[in-house]
């Protein structure tokens, strides 16, 4: 993933560069954990059936991965 983050809360596509100055390095270091743990969660999915027969669909990788390029979240 690229770096990027968050500023103290408010989630803006900013460098860490401009951000590391106003918020602490453990709060970066959780924002940037749990991005990379959604990203994960949406790229590792399944279809799944649960409950009743509910059929929940896995994500397809090739839009989610264009997603995430045009933003800049991937290489």
């Amino acid at each position: 993933m690229k770096r990027g983050g968050a500023v103290c809360g408010l989630f803006l596509n900013v460098s860490l560069g401009r951000t590391a100055k106003r918020c602490d390095p453990l709060f970066l270091a959780v924002v940037q954990a749990s991005e990379e743990a959604v990203v994960n969660a949406m790229v590792a999915n399944e279809t799944m059936t649960g409950l009743d027969g509910r059929r929940v669909l896995a994500l397809p990788h090739g839009p989610l991965l264009d997603l995430l390029r045009r933003y800049g979240r991937v290489d």
